[in-house]
């Protein structure tokens, strides 16, 4: 992860056990940021970003067998795992010139059999030497001593450094600092004798550099925040080049139809299979209390089920989507661990975590107090933790805040998972509290009404679940609460059933946006048959929604160019539009409504999760309107 870490006290967090492990990945956690030097516990191996192993193996490689000069640069934002790369191909190398200051050092050199390797671990710190243009000064100190290069860049360090500044020469590595920001060559076609483009893809692109003085220099950027963990990770391939240097062949990297993920193969999923690992070593836990009474053990239960786990990434999924932000490792960590330990890692410590836990627990024989014992420990649940439940605004959380945006009861849309309803799927969990006071079990009738073997819910459900069940038939025949009161725990467990409901089922809201905006990368460069209409609507809507031959018409001369729309009181000047064709184009993980009118490009409008919600809001012609209504509108 970006951001090398001396710090003693934090190289100590670094646990012996996967349980302990935990509170150290956690948000906020003593191991979410690392340094060359530390250790780390084999579970948080996480797959990397494509094209960082095999990067990483061909600067590794070329660093053992003596080969022409090569410059590493994994570029992305903190949490991207750029040092814990760095960490790997600099083991068993040795350490040039070791400083053992307990602080974090911008840069660090190490020595191979053959040349040395400088290592930018951290761009974000200062040069002590040079100020400005500092990565193209270290790129400099790279080239003339002759030197490999890895480099762990941060996007926003090479966006200062391309600000132009008259003091800073036209330079090679002025070249490459613009190179890493947009793959642009030509200022170093104004430095070099050659530069051949080896590989220039989304996520990965590859370089050959002949300087002046006749050597050669290949260069690799990776970029690691492109392409989403969360989706199948595409294959990288490395050969040997005729002319010289290495050939990068990245696959094309693709979105996942959304309904359609549970069939991707686990393994090829950076974050699943990160997932599954955590779980497959998580410790047995039936010491912090009877299964009834131990959410954590539930968890891991529900966890353990490989769909059930496929399910809570394609969530995860659906809040980058919704947020237009990729998790980083940082993030994807804090999420596993909320999965699994809920706020436990906020709220107590590894060592007192099973009196806490204990401490949580309800006293025998009194039905409401019991009841509301197990809120409060449901609310470490899987299903409850994702959010933020029971936590208040959850400031304190930043993955949390992002998942609540896709919390499954925002839109609990009415219909059944088992009809192929395209949008619906409440109607079970719904149903289940129909009978009102005269029901005994909600959660037996929602899993009476579902399939067994085709609905998740079944595979999800445990003893705890049971319980929490059980208290709360107990507690709303009680007779002792209040009408305020009954209503209130009804609200509570209708919400929890139905988050783990959802969740289980791979369910988020907004299901039928996020699930048109995987579309696009079937039908493309159409757009999905839901959003054609839609979003001709939208940005180009009809003067008569009632006929479909009207055109659009533009009003001039005013503070805000809305379409006009039915007949108006008063004369106003317009301008008549005419045809325009609509088609959509991708690149990496984003999508952009491309507008042609007589074959040329007249605009291009990012389709993100706000434009596709407002343009689905619109029906038959007519304009709608949601909460993005204010930053969507064109």
């Amino acid at each position: 992860m970006s951001g090398a870490v001396r710090d003693t006290e934090k190289a100590k967090a670094t646990a012996d056990t996967p349980w302990e492990m935990l509170w150290g990945q956690a948000t906020g956690g003593g191991n979410v940021a690392v340094h060359l030097g530390s250790g780390s516990h084999p579970v948080t191996a996480a797959p990397r970003p494509p094209g960082v192993d095999e990067a990483a193996k061909w600067l590794r490689d070329g660093l053992d067998d003596g080969s022409d000069q090569r410059m590493l640069f994994l570029v992305g934002g903190p949490g991207a795992g750029k040092s814990h790369t760095a960490r790997s191909v600099c083991s068993g190398l040795e350490e040039v010139d070791t400083v053992l200051d307990g602080l974090a050092h911008r840069t660090y050199r190490y020595r191979a059999d053959s040349r040395e390797l400088l290592v930018i671990n951290d761009a974000t710190i200062g040069s002590g030497v040079q100020q400005k243009g500092a990565l193209a000064g270290d790129i400099d100190a790279a080239l003339d001593t002759d030197c490999y290069l890895l480099g762990c860049i941060n996007r926003g360090v090479i966006v200062e450094e391309i600000i132009p500044d008259a003091s800073l020469p036209v330079s090679v590595s002025k070249g490459i600092v613009n190179w890493l920001h947009d793959g642009s060559t030509m200022v170093l076609q104004e430095s070099v004798v050659a530069c051949d483009p080896l590989s220039d893809a989304a996520y990965l692109r590859a370089l050959r550099l002949r300087l002046k003085d006749d050597r050669v220099v290949d260069l690799v950027c990776v970029l690691m925040d492109v392409c989403s963990l969360l989706e199948k990770r595409p294959d990288v391939n490395v050969e040997q080049s005729k002319q010289g240097g290495c050939v990068f062949t990245p696959g094309s990297y693709s979105v996942r139809r959304f309904n359609q993920r549970q069939d991707i193969e686990p393994a090829l999923i950076p974050a699943l299979a990160l997932l599954q690992r955590v779980v497959e070593s998580f410790p047995d836990t039936t010491s912090l209390g009877p299964p009834e009474w131990n959410p954590i053990e539930a968890n891991r239960l529900s966890l353990s089920v490989p769909e059930i786990a496929s399910s809570v990434c394609s969530v995860m999924r659906a809040a980058e989507i919704v947020s237009s932000k990729h998790f980083t490792y940082r993030e994807l960590w804090g999420g596993i661990v909320r999965s699994l330990l809920g706020s436990a890692t906020d709220r107590t410590s590894p060592k007192e975590f099973a009196s806490w836990c204990e401490s949580m627990q309800g006293p025998a024989g009194n039905n409401l107090e019991s009841f509301r014992a197990i809120q409060r420990l449901a609310e470490l649940r899987f299903s409850q933790a994702l959010f933020a439940v029971g936590e208040g605004d959850g400031a304190s959380n930043p993955v949390s805040q992002l998942l609540r945006s896709v919390d499954p009861v925002r839109d609990a849309t009415p219909g059944r998972l088992a009809a192929g309803d395209r949008e619906g799927w409440a109607t079970p969990v719904t149903d289940a509290f129909a009978g009102g006071d005269r029901l005994e079990s909600p959660l037996e009738s929602l899993l009476g009404d579902t399939d067994a073997d085709s609905d998740l819910i079944h595979s999800a459900v445990t003893d705890f679940d049971r319980n929490v069940d059980r208290l709360f038939t107990e507690a709303k025949s009680s007779g002792v609460l209040s009408d305020r009161d009954r209503n209130k725990i009804f609200a509570w467990y209708g919400a929890y059933l139905s988050r783990l409901y959802a969740v289980s089922n791979g369910i988020p809201a907004f299901h039928r946006e996020v699930t048109q905006w995987t579309l696009i990368w079937f039908t493309k460069p159409q757009l999905p048959d839901d959003l054609k209409e839609a979003v001709s609507t939208l940005l180009l809507p009809r003067r008569d929604p009632e006929s479909p031959d009207t055109s659009y018409l533009l009003p001039l001369f005013e503070s805000r160019t809305v379409p006009i729309q039915h007949s108006t009181s008063e004369a106003r000047l317009a301008v008549r539009g005419d045809a325009v064709d609509f088609s959509v184009d991708t690149d990496g993980d984003s999508a952009h409504v491309v507008l042609k009118k007589g074959g040329v490009v007249t605009g291009r409008i990012e389709c993100d999760f706000p434009l596709i919600r407002e343009a689905l809001s619109c029906a038959e012609g007519h304009l709608g309107m949601t909460e993005f209504t204010h930053t969507a509108s064109p």
